[in-house]
This record gives C-alpha cells, sequence and structure tokens, in this order.
C-alpha cells in the first residue's frame, strides 16, 4: 500500500477524482476556490485540471473579471464527455434513458413490454436501447456503461435473477449482455428507486430512510449512511415473503346491550410532514397525450405521466394533504406494474382503532368502511383461524390468505395478499366485478361501499409492513410508492388505524414524488457512478 501511495500516476489520479466530485458537487470553481476547498496546493490543482481538460473531462465555462489582478477562469465537469444508459424493465413497460455524467437526460425511449421469452425481451430492451442514443445523436457504441432495473435478485456467480417468477426463463441477464453489448450492470429495480429517491426525491438529505412499493409485487429499498444497503446476497428489502399479517374479517355479532361500546382514548398523534416539495414530472408513456407539457420548474428527465392530476385536495378526513404532482401511467394500474408515484403526504393520530380496543368482542361495533356484518378486527378474536376460514371461505381463499399455497411461496405471503392481484382477489371475492387496482381505488374514490371495505383492508395490510419496516430499520422516513401504494388519500385513514393499535411506533410516511421514472432515474444515477470509476480506472492505465 505504501508503494501505491508512492505512485505518481495514483497520486495523479486521486487528485483528479477529488476535484471531479468536488465540481461534480457544488458547479464551476476557480483554480484558487478549488485549492482552498480541497486543501491541495495552487500548483497541484493547476497541473490536475491541465490533465482533466486535455482529456476533455473539464472545460472553461466562464471568467469572473473586475478583481485585481488577472481575469479569474472558471471550470467545470464536461458533462457531455461521457454518456450512460439507465433501463427499467417493467411487466407492462421498458423504459430507457441515455444521459450524460450530471444525470441529464439527452434521450428516452418507452416501449410496451410485449416479450414472451427471455430471446424477445433482450431483442426488445437493446432496440429501445439504440433508439434512445440515436434520440442522443449518439451512436450506441458511445454508451461507457448501462444499469438494468429489473424484479428479483441478481446471483453474480450464478450469472442469474432469483426471486422473480414473472421474469421469462432464468438465462435473461446473460442475453441482456450480448444484446446490449456494454458494461453492464443488473440491479433490483425496487433498489434503483430507492437510488432515484435519494437523488432527486424524498430521500434527497436523508442518512437513513427505505422506499416500500406496492404495486404489481410488494419489495422495498434501504439506505443506510446514505448508501443503498442490499445485505450479503442482495436480498434485503424481500419483504414479499415476510408473514402476511392480513385481517381475515369476522362476523359481527349482535350487541348483548343497548348501550354503546366504550372505546379507549387515541395516544398522542405523531407529527405530519410539511407539505410536499414539487414533484419532477415524469414523461409519458407512448399512449400519453403529445400536448402535455412538463412544467418549466420541474426536473426536465422525467415525464408526466397519463393520469396526472394537479391541485387535488385531500379526502375529507383522511388527515392528509394532496398537492400539484403525478400518478403513474395506466402501466402501474394493470393489476400489475409496481412504480414510484404520488403527491400526497401522510400524517398519523395514532389512535387506537375504537372497533379494536377496549370493547368487548361481544360490543364490537362494525367499521363504518366494511360491508354490513364484517368488523376490522385486527385478529380473529373469540374464534379459531379455522372458524374464519368456514365463516368467510371466498374472502380467504380470495386473496391467497392459504400459506401453504403454491403461489404464496412462489411470490410470497406479503405480496400475495398486499399486491395488485391480491387487491382484485379481495375485490372480486366482495362482489364487485372489476378487473385492475385502478378500477377498484376510482370505485371507492366515487365512494362505493364494497370498494370501499376491499381499500380499508388493503390499507391495514399496508399499516401491518410499515410498522414491521420501522421496527427493524428505524428510518428518518418510509417512501411509499408503486400503483396500489401511491393512493394515500384513499389508505391513509387505514394506514393510521393500523399503526395506532400495533404499538407506540410512529413512522413518518410520505408519497414517492418521482412518478414511473423512480427506477430510471436511480438507474441513471447509478450508472453514473459506475462511469466516473470506469473512466478513472482507466487513466490509472
Amino acid at each position: 500500500m505504501r508503494s501505491e501511495l508512492g505512485n505518481p500516476r495514483l497520486l495523479r489520479v486521486m487528485n483528479e477524482r477529488r476535484l471531479l466530485d468536488q465540481l461534480h458537487r457544488e458547479g464551476p470553481a476557480s483554480r484558487a476556490d478549488l485549492a482552498k476547498v480541497t486543501g491541495l496546493s495552487k500548483p497541484t490543482v493547476s497541473a490536475a485540471l491541465a490533465g482533466l481538460e486535455e482529456d476533455g473531462l473539464v472545460h472553461l465555462v466562464g471568467e469572473v473579471s473586475g478583481r485585481p489582478g488577472p481575469v479569474t477562469s472558471l471550470y467545470d465537469v464536461n458533462a457531455a464527455s461521457a454518456h450512460v444508459a439507465g433501463i427499467d424493465i417493467g411487466r407492462d413497460w421498458i423504459r430507457v434513458a441515455v444521459a450524460d455524467l450530471r444525470g441529464t437526460f439527452a434521450g428516452r425511449t418507452d416501449g410496451r413490454n410485449t416479450a414472451r421469452t427471455s430471446a424477445e425481451l433482450a431483442e426488445l430492451v437493446a432496440r429501445l436501447a439504440r433508439a434512445a442514443a440515436r434520440e442522443a445523436e449518439l451512436d450506441w457504441s458511445a454508451i461507457v456503461c448501462a444499469v438494468v432495473g429489473s424484479p428479483g435478485v441478481y446471483d453474480q456467480n450464478a450469472g442469474r435473477l432469483d426471486f422473480a417468477p414473472n421474469l421469462p426463463g432464468p438465462d435473461l441477464a446473460d442475453r441482456l449482455r450480448a444484446a446490449l453489448n456494454v458494461d453492464l450492470v443488473i440491479e433490483n429495480d425496487i433498489n434503483l428507486a430507492a437510488v432515484g429517491e435519494h437523488a432527486y426525491g424524498e430521500g434527497q438529505g436523508k442518512s437513513n430512510f427505505a422506499l416500500v412499493s406496492i404495486g404489481t409485487g410488494v419489495g422495498m429499498g434501504i439506505v443506510v449512511n446514505g448508501e443503498l444497503y442490499v445485505g450479503a446476497r442482495g436480498a434485503a428489502g424481500e419483504v414479499s415473503y415476510l408473514p402476511a399479517t392480513d385481517d381475515l374479517p369476522t362476523p359481527a355479532p349482535e350487541p348483548s346491550t343497548p348501550n354503546p361500546p366504550t372505546t379507549s382514548p387515541s395516544p398522542n398523534p405523531p407529527t405530519t410532514n410539511a407539505s410536499p416539495s414539487p414533484s419532477p414530472d415524469t414523461r409519458p408513456s407512448p399512449d400519453t397525450n403529445p400536448n402535455t407539457r412538463p412544467s418549466a420548474d420541474t426536473n426536465p428527465n422525467t415525464r408526466p405521466s397519463a393520469d396526472t392530476r394537479q391541485n387535488s385536495e385531500a379526502r375529507p378526513g383522511s388527515g392528509m394533504r394532496s398537492g400539484p404532482g403525478t400518478r403513474p401511467g395506466s402501466d402501474a394500474w394493470a393489476g400489475s406494474e409496481a412504480r414510484p408515484g404520488s403527491e400526497a403526504r401522510l400524517g398519523h393520530d395514532g389512535g387506537p382503532n375504537p372497533d379494536t380496543q377496549g370493547t368487548p368482542d361481544t360490543q364490537r361495533t362494525p367499521d363504518p368502511d366494511l360491508p354490513s356484518g364484517v368488523s376490522s378486527a385486527g385478529s380473529v378474536a373469540g374464534a379459531s383461524v379455522q372458524g374464519a376460514r368456514e365463516a368467510f371461505p371466498g374472502v380467504v381463499q380470495a386473496v391467497g390468505a392459504d400459506q401453504g399455497d403454491a403461489s404464496v411461496r412462489e411470490h410470497g405471503a406479503t405480496e400475495t395478499v398486499a399486491a395488485a392481484p391480491g387487491v382484485v382477489r379481495a375485490a372480486r371475492a366482495a362482489g364487485l366485478s372489476l378487473g385492475t387496482a385502478k378500477e377498484i381505488f376510482a370505485a371507492a374514490e366515487r365512494g362505493d361501499p364494497a370498494a370501499l371495505s376491499v381499500v380499508a383492508a388493503e390499507g391495514r395490510r399496508i399499516g401491518g409492513l410499515l410498522v414491521a419496516v420501522a421496527a427493524v430499520l428505524d428510518p428518518e422516513v418510509i417512501v411509499l410508492s408503486g400503483g396500489v401504494g401511491h393512493n394515500l388519500d384513499l389508505l391513509g385513514d387505514a394506514i393510521q388505524r393500523r399503526i395506532g393499535e400495533l404499538g407506540p411506533l410512529r413512522p413518518t410516511i410520505v408519497a414517492s414524488a418521482l412518478g414511473d421514472s423512480g427506477v430510471l432515474l436511480g438507474a441513471v444515477a447509478h450508472a453514473r457512478g459506475r462511469a466516473w470509476d470506469l473512466i478513472f480506472s482507466t487513466r490509472m492505465g
């Protein structure tokens, strides 16, 4: 190590990287300013800048005059000196962006995922990637590296994606590498959504936070001490495999007395977050209205989703605030795609549910959000689980509550009951002939009693999951995203009640502001860091 530190080439490259990191974080600066901030001598700074400028990695961007002495030159990173690609492979959509070294999109292409085999999928990704490069007026060979966000956990030793039952074939990783022919990193899509949130969204400035996505599937990305945490084998955050704490509905018996039941007082409410920061718009999927344009003060890298809502008001009594923002495109709603997106923030009153605390089971008051004769009890009190199954066989079977079911073992118990397909099954068991989670939430928003009961049950399941996350990680904030999870205006009350029932933990919960571009933005952010590593590895010789 001592001999390496004495290597002039290594010292030069370390100084160059230090200066570039400073310029990347803070923007243009003079030689004197860089020397002052980094602690390097002025001759060292001048020599390093000269080498970087010669190779096109930095350039002069201006001069400062009017001061005593010579004119001061300002240097900055030449972001266009290299380009990277971010790729988001979703069940319904594939999104590709080509960006410069500051993360500014130079080209983007979205396409429907129509592939049925791993070969078709790799070919489709490659075709969209090259189209994005052409939009950026680049040849694909000019791309330094690409990062792919995909469901599942990539096993580097085996070269395959595990825990990804929705992907076509175990050889997808190898086929992607062959089709793209570029330095390629494959990462879990929800992990990349957390990276995107850290760089551009609600995770900015947070050292410890979690992103929980509920859509087609259920997953979590974790940031600890400012870095993505993936665990020993990359499976950290696979919360879909947590045991389901689904609330089995129980018949509400006739009260033995006409007197109203007594309830426990609510504890102090937790602090509600301030109003949400403006959301970066998300660029539209191909079927989006072409006349829609992002506002001037939003992130130019993201496109507005097709279902954008502006200046929406929170539902009365929800305890939440909504502002301008975006919702995911239609693919996030087709009972499938799990993508970040929403504008709402959630505060918690933390109060216990009067239906489940301080009231004898024989006097339990039915939840007004549930159908007549059904209680929202947090557990099956006064009856066995088997008794509940016998009383409500359709509902229990519909949400996949049988832990021995093969589908549960494949997708995970929590995902089976809480993801979009589980919501659809629960709705059908409740007598609703609706085919997608989007339709169910739309019906609930219109006040349909059966849809409201399904949404309330879903909110309670999410609340239980978030308490588990808070107990293990104690994050500064939990960002809730995905085609189902972003509906905090409808889910919020039930989430609050469930959190209050389960203990004193009061996690701060906000909705993602990145729309359906969260994974893509995270992939680009990851690719930028990878590109700098490759550039300086090459400079080492």
